[in-house]
């Protein structure tokens, strides 16, 4: 087996896993929160399994600097595979930059799940978000979500956002960021495959003043 074969099947299998804990395993409107911080911890070593894994093969993947970083992704999902590999890192296959990118949304969508919902400010804040993406931000260069949901609990907002490529999710992002800055300063963002062909969605979770560590991937989700 090949280098780029053992990586894939290596990151396959891993992501696989996070998928069966999310389903059988997610602790959801905050209940059982000893249990629910477990489930957090042990993907959150699974992610770290995977970096060091792959980090064996000779490539550097960290979570906080990693080639998932907006610079890598602008550009058009039009561009031929070898124009967009050329981005990224040498030696890292892209295979492995969209695996982490998934591995790192289940780490941030169990944190979101576990979350308190439903309060009146939650629901004032997700108007206010929805005022920014409809109203405040001027269209792009083009780049505007083709469709978008919003979603606000206990100390963090999800925006699920969806573009026709990678490059446009991430320009986009650079300034739906700066409009909700003021309410959620601190966000973690990642652009995955969408359900339908040649579709992103790109995942923003931010969160308010206090939360911060929430966004930490290296740390227990609930610490304030």
């Amino acid at each position: 087996m090949n280098r780029v074969a053992l990586i894939v099947s290596l990151i396959s299998f891993v992501l696989a896993a996070l998928a069966l804990n999310r389903t059988q395993e997610r602790t959801a409107f905050g209940g059982e929160e000893q249990r629910g911080a477990a489930i957090d911890s042990d993907l959150v070593e699974r992610l770290r399994a995977l970096e060091e894994k792959v980090e064996s093969l000779g490539m550097d993947v960290d979570s906080d600097d990693s080639p998932t970083r907006r610079d890598a992704f602008l550009v058009d999902e039009e561009a031929k595979p070898a124009a967009k590999r050329s981005l990224l890192p040498e030696g890292i296959p892209y295979e492995a930059v969209d695996a982490e990118n998934r591995a790192v949304a289940d780490v941030m969508e169990t944190r979101f799940s576990g979350m308190l919902p439903g309060t009146a400010g939650d629901k004032a804040l997700e108007e206010s978000i929805v005022s920014v993406i409809s109203t405040d931000i001027p269209a792009v260069q083009g780049r505007t979500p083709g469709a978008y949901e919003v979603e606000c609990r206990q100390g963090m907002c999800r925006v699920v956002a969806r573009f026709g490529s990678e490059g446009a999710a991430y320009e986009w992002a650079d300034v739906f960021l700066a409009g909700i800055s003021a309410d959620l300063p601190r966000s973690r963002i990642v652009a995955v495959r969408g359900e339908q062909a040649g579709s992103y969605d790109l995942l923003v979770y931010a969160v308010r003043p206090g939360y911060e560590q929430t966004l930490n991937l290296r740390k227990a989700s609930g610490a304030r």
